[in-house]
């Protein structure tokens, strides 16, 4: 039996207009929902797959945008190294003119000065300065290596920078002679010789002496001969035997000294048979096991100056010494003082480290209450027959740690070895040395082998490097994600998906050394002038690497530019593609509403007749 219900044909034809309004109103209604008329490639196969390559386009690109926005990042980076390290420059280029303003001025300065014959910056010069007939100051600028011995004739003199105030007269002279005899084949036995009436100024002079060749490194014409000598350094070895000064009649004034600095010479001396008048400072340094400080000269100290000498064996032997005006001397090595007649005045003080102080010495004589000696375990030693000693009443002697003071005047020849003064009384223990008796006798070599190494003005120089330093230190730390374009690292860039299209920005070396920034002694204009030519050319180095960056960066950002703008005309172009008109789907929503509220009232009245029958019954 068939149970089926059949529909009549208006109620058939009703009900498939529902349907396919209901499909309408589906799709109309995935429409509005994602705002898309193309949302699977069955709604329309050509758009949805042209859509989806735009797209997937766009997409590519944006993520290119990231990666350039990191070597945007990268170059400022450099940018901002660049900057800061310019700063670090402009400070280096202050610090470079301020040595400028304290620095040795030009030559053409020096001869404008009252007194001075010439300026002579090398040999020649030098030569054909001494051999004229010039007279007044010979301004030595700079170092010169002599290749010959010279005399300076009376009324020449030899002078430095800083006799005309350049710098302080204990540090930094920038002027020095040099003599390697043996290198110049200088067969005479003197460097430099004196025929009086000359000054030696502010000056340092170095002499290399030649085996089995005696050299006097200066010597005067004789010993009457006037010499004024004043801030001088005198360096010397002792290949042979070899003097520091021998001969004249010299007045020393300022910071002085004369030191021996090693070699296989038979016993070198500082200063052999001249007349020393001495009125400001005065070392004598010797390491030879051998040297002897003052040799058969006439020495008088004056006006508080000071003495020392540290030498292998005698430090003054042979000289008549008279001791003035509160000087000081100072003695420090294996023999002390060695024959004649000595003499100790006013306020004079001694110190010595010597096991004994004298030693066979003609005689002695203390004329002040005021006068202090200090020495070591003994005051003679083998003092020799009719050694006279003569002190007057209250001087003090201070021997192995205890200060003995004369009770009554003393006028006695000595015949013995003296540990305790005679007429004496013991008025303190435990009296100590100078604290580092030995380093203060060193101290004149020491500045003068500072100067051999550093003769500038070492205050701007350490600064200049320093600052340079850091510029390094600020320039290797200007990478960005491992990149740093101022040590020489390359930068790749990609600017389409099909990376067919890469810019490469070169890296630069920005260093101070790639830019011939050279840290130098700044101790004279010349000197400061080629630093401040290489400032100027790193500073502007640095500006076209910045211009360089900054085309750089202009080219990128314009690349990031495109391809922001790009990527919306590929979305839109996909957007065009797919997107619905929402008016359009809104409208036709609305319409398949209506219709199919009418479908519904027209399947009802074609029901209506199917109905009609129930009034029959």
């Amino acid at each position: 039996m068939n149970n089926n219900i059949t529909l009549n044909a208006s109620m058939r034809s009703n009900l498939l207009s529902l349907r396919n309004i209901s499909k309408q109103m589906d799709k109309t209604q995935l429409i509005l929902a994602t705002g898309k008329k193309v949302n699977s490639a069955i709604d329309n196969a050509s758009s949805y797959y042209q859509a989806r390559s735009l797209t997937n386009r766009a997409a590519d690109l944006t993520a290119l945008l990231d990666a350039m926005g990191q070597g945007i990042q990268t170059i400022e980076a450099a940018t901002q190294g660049l900057t800061s390290g310019a700063e670090f420059l402009e400070q280096a280029s202050a610090v470079v003119n301020e040595a400028m303003m304290v620095a040795v001025p030009e030559k053409e300065w020096f001869a404008a000065q009252d007194g001075v014959a010439a300026v002579v910056s090398n040999w020649q010069e030098l030569k054909a300065a001494v051999t004229s007939n010039l007279t007044g100051d010979i301004v030595i600028y700079g170092n010169i290596e002599c290749e010959e011995a010279f005399t300076l004739k009376d009324g020449q003199n030899l002078v430095g920078v800083g006799k005309f105030g350049i710098a302080q007269p204990d540090k930094d002279k920038y002027s020095q002679l040099s003599f390697d005899m043996a290198a110049n084949n200088i067969t005479t036995n003197y460097a430099i010789r004196l025929n009086g009436n000359n000054e030696i100024s502010d000056l340092s002079v170095k002499a290399v002496s030649a085996e089995n060749i005696t050299l006097y490194v200066m010597r005067g014409i004789n010993k009457t001969a006037p010499i004024n000598i004043h801030n001088l350094d005198i360096m010397y070895n002792s290949n042979s035997t070899t003097f520091g000064i021998h001969t004249g009649t010299i007045k020393f004034t300022g910071d002085n000294s004369i030191y021996e600095y090693g070699g296989d010479g038979l016993a070198p001396r500082g200063i052999e048979g001249a007349i020393i008048n001495l009125y400001g400072n005065l070392s004598i340094y010797s390491k030879s096991s051998d040297a002897q400080g003052l040799v058969y000269s006439d020495l008088n100290t004056y006006n508080d100056s000071v003495l020392k000498i540290s030498t292998g064996k005698w430090c003054i032997s042979s000289c008549t010494s008279n001791f003035y005006d509160n000087s000081k001397i100072y003695i420090h090595s294996n023999a002390g003082i060695y024959g004649r007649n000595l003499s100790f005045h006013d306020k004079v003080e001694l110190y010595s480290d010597v096991p004994w102080l004298f030693y066979g010495v003609d005689s002695i004589a203390i004329t002040s209450n005021q006068v202090k000696l200090n020495c070591k375990l003994s005051l003679f030693i083998r003092a020799g027959s009719g050694t006279n000693f003569q002190a007057v009443k209250g001087a003090q002697i201070t021997i192995n740690g205890k200060v003995y003071k004369i009770n009554d005047d003393v006028d006695e020849n000595v015949t013995a070895l003296i540990k305790e003064p005679p007429n004496s009384t013991v008025i303190a223990t435990g009296a100590a040395q100078p604290v580092g008796l030995g380093d203060m006798l060193a101290e004149n070599s020491l500045r003068v082998m500072e100067y051999q190494a550093d003769k500038t003005n070492k205050k701007y120089s350490e600064q200049y490097k320093k600052i340079l330093e850091e510029y390094d230190n600020l320039l290797a730390d200007s990478s960005y994600q491992g990149i740093n374009l101022l040590k020489g690292g390359n930068l790749e860039v990609t600017f389409n998906e099909s990376r067919s299209n890469q810019y490469t920005v070169a890296g630069v070396l920005a260093d101070s050394m790639s830019l011939g920034l050279e840290t130098r002694d700044l101790f004279d204009t010349s000197v400061i002038k080629k630093s401040l030519e290489e400032i100027t050319k790193a500073v502007n180095s640095i500006r076209s690497f910045q211009e360089e960056l900054g085309n750089h960066y202009s080219i990128i950002q314009t690349r990031i530019n495109f391809t922001e703008a790009l990527t919306d005309v590929l979305e839109t172009g996909a957007d065009n593609l797919t997107l619905a008109d929402m008016n359009e789907a809104s409208a036709q929503y609305l319409t398949l509403q209506t219709r199919q509220q009418l479908a519904i009232n027209s399947l009802s009245l074609a029901s209506q007749s199917a109905s009609s029958i129930l009034g029959l019954f």
